[in-house]
């Protein structure tokens, strides 16, 4: 079943690439609430010697500099994720496709969350050998979506 280490491979690359998503789209929800909030004074005493007003002022050409390097990296992220979820797709249509019982019950049970009972009576065999199949396929680890 090593051939199905490429599809594993392929569900991971997908969840790195939604993690750095999501963590781009962070830093940049950051950085624009920093920038639409106004000076705010430091109530506590400088003695540096040094005069100020105490205020923290942000350096906003810097800060839209970034914004906009995220926005590029946010949408390289679209592009590649759409490429690896078309390429998830061509890849279960293949499985699918296989005739060997093994990569058939992994992509039922997998894939399409068939229950053994379920992959049995579509392939037409006992439930017992449909189990033993099973447990000589090791399962693909895929990411189950959190509602938001």
């Amino acid at each position: 079943m090593n051939d199905m280490n490429a599809y594993q491979d392929i569900l991971k690359e997908i969840e790195l690439w939604e993690i750095r998503l999501g963590d781009l789209q962070h830093e940049r929800r950051y950085l624009i609430k920093k920038m639409n909030v106004p000076p705010q004074v430091n109530l506590c005493a400088n003695y540096s010697g040094m005069p100020g007003s105490g205020m923290m002022v942000i350096n906003l050409p810097e800060y839209w500099d970034r914004v906009r390097e995220i926005d590029q990296k946010i949408e390289e992220c679209y592009d590649v994720l759409s490429l690896k979820r078309e390429a998830q797709r061509n890849m279960e249509k293949v499985m699918s496709q296989m005739h060997r019982l093994e990569y058939r019950v992994a992509y039922m049970r997998d894939v399409e969350k068939l229950k053994l009972k379920e992959i049995a009576e579509k392939l037409s065999f006992s439930e017992g050998w449909i189990r033993q199949v099973s447990m000589r396929v090791p399962r693909i680890r895929t990411k189950e979506k959190i509602p938001s």
